[in-house]
C-alpha cells in the first residue's frame, strides 16, 4: 500500500507534437480513482455541478470535448446526464484511455462517446464543439506560455458562445495562504483514512508537482485564450472551478 500511496501523484513527462504533456501510467493510473476523491474535497459535488451547469447552458443535442479525460469520470457523468449529448475524450495516457474505454463499455455509452489518445492540438480545427471541460489538468503545466497554449487549443475547437468548464488548483505560490490550505488538506485526508506519514510526504511534494497561479491569473489566461464572462462556481481549498464563454 505504501508504494501505491507514494506513486499516486507522480507522473511522467512526455513530448507529443512539440507539446509537453503529463502522462499517468501503470500503478499511478490504476490507483487514480481510489485517491483523487480524497485529495480533492467535494470531488463528487464538483462533478454534479459540471452536469448541472451544462444542462443549463446547452441545447438537448450537443457535442462536448473532454480535454484530459483521465479515467473517464467526466465522460460517464455527462454521458449519463443527457442521452442526446455526444462526447469526445482526449488523453495522452494509453493506460488511462484503456481504463476509460472499459468504463464506457460497462456503462453502455459506446455509441455516444469517442476517445482519442493524444492531445487536443491534434484534433481537426474544423470540428467545433458546443462545450468543453478541462478538469485538474492545467496545474501540471508551467505558466511560461504552456497553460495559455493549452487553453487556446481548446478555444480553437469551440463554437462561438460555447461553454468551458475549467477546474484547477490555484493560489499564490509559496504564500502563507497556500501553506495554510495545504495544512488543512493534510488534516482532511488524514480524517479520510490516509496514513499521516504519507499524507505529510504528499503535502510536501504538491508544490513541486504542480504550477500554481492566482485566480486573477487564471481569469487573465482564459480571456487571452478567447473566453469571456468568467465566473467561479466551485472552490475547495486549493481547487477552484470556473465557467467561461467562448467569444
Amino acid at each position: 500500500m505504501s508504494d501505491r500511496l507514494h506513486n499516486f501523484i507522480s507522473y511522467r513527462l512526455e513530448n507529443m507534437t512539440n507539446q509537453q504533456v503529463f502522462v499517468f501510467e501503470g500503478e499511478r493510473a490504476e490507483n487514480y480513482d481510489q485517491y483523487i476523491p480524497i485529495w480533492v474535497p467535494g470531488y463528487e459535488l464538483m462533478h454534479d455541478l459540471l452536469s448541472s451547469i451544462l444542462q443549463t447552458h446547452l441545447p438537448k443535442e450537443s457535442s462536448i470535448l473532454i480535454a484530459g479525460c483521465g479515467s473517464g469520470k467526466e465522460l460517464v457523468t455527462l454521458g449519463k446526464a443527457n442521452p442526446s449529448w455526444r462526447l469526445l475524450g482526449v488523453d495522452p495516457s494509453p493506460d488511462m484511455i484503456k481504463k476509460t474505454r472499459d468504463r464506457i463499455s460497462q456503462e453502455k455509452l459506446e455509441n455516444r462517446v469517442r476517445l482519442h489518445q493524444g492531445v487536443v492540438s491534434e484534433l481537426l480545427e474544423n470540428t467545433l464543439y458546443d462545450a468543453a471541460t478541462l478538469i485538474l489538468v492545467m496545474h501540471f503545466f508551467p505558466d511560461d506560455g504552456t497553460k495559455l497554449t493549452l487553453l487556446q487549443s481548446i478555444a480553437q475547437r469551440l463554437k462561438s458562445g460555447a461553454t468551458l468548464l475549467l477546474v484547477d488548483s490555484y493560489g499564490e505560490e509559496s504564500s502563507t495562504q497556500v501553506e495554510g490550505k495545504l495544512e488543512i488538506l493534510k488534516n482532511y485526508v488524514i480524517q479520510k483514512g490516509f496514513p499521516p506519514k504519507q499524507a505529510q510526504e504528499r503535502i510536501e511534494k504538491i508544490p513541486q508537482n504542480i504550477h500554481l497561479v492566482s485566480e486573477n491569473r487564471i481569469i487573465a489566461l482564459l480571456e487571452e485564450a478567447g473566453f469571456k464572462m468568467v465566473e467561479r462556481f466551485y472552490s475547495a481549498l486549493l481547487v477552484g472551478g470556473w465557467v467561461a464563454e467562448r467569444r
